[in-house]
């Protein structure tokens, strides 16, 4: 994947999130933390896994360590909404500064980490490249799964091809 295609997924990834948590605001706490049968059961668990691994990946890719221990996958980072609205937008943010200054020779090396949750402690090394194309195929993903969610609760997200973001979204 090139540069250029990166940095178009995480101004996508921006504008997706914007759309969701936009639409959410409107949803009451109840029907926003009811299980809904997802991975992370509800919705808010679910934004919550995604803010979480979003942010265990932004440390492995900048290495920096985390604020905080991870004791699981499901961990709740923020109960309030507008809260967990307001980390979103902030790392969204982050995640397009840290593509907008990769370059083509820092996507060629590998990435190496140890995975915070798996029971296999192990070193793990990847191809950098493909770390984020996994890190913006994981939150289209979970987005999906709110999405249809919302569908059922007689909500339209709207468009979220990517195709289809508009221009306005993605300035380089």
């Amino acid at each position: 994947m090139q540069l250029t295609s990166l940095r178009e997924l995480s101004h996508y990834n921006r504008w997706q999130n914007r759309k969701l948590f936009a639409l959410l605001t409107d949803v009451d706490d109840m029907q926003r933390q009811a299980n809904r049968g997802l991975f992370f059961e509800s919705i808010h668990g679910t934004l919550n896994h995604l803010l979480l691994a979003d942010l265990i990946w932004m440390s492995r890719f900048t290495q920096t360590p985390l604020t905080f221990q991870v004791t699981s996958l499901a961990q709740i980072l923020h109960e309030d909404f507008n809260d967990l609205q307001q980390a979103r937008s902030e790392l969204d943010n982050n995640i397009i500064q840290y593509i907008q200054q990769l370059d083509e020779t820092s996507l060629q090396g590998d990435l190496t980490y140890t995975p915070s949750t798996s029971t296999n402690k192990e070193a793990r090394s990847l191809p950098l490249r493909r770390c984020l194309v996994h890190f913006f195929n994981h939150q289209t993903h979970h987005r999906g799964q709110i999405s249809a969610v919302v569908n059922q609760l007689g909500l339209d997200i709207g468009i979220t091809d990517f195709a289809f973001m508009p221009k306005e979204e993605f300035q380089l």
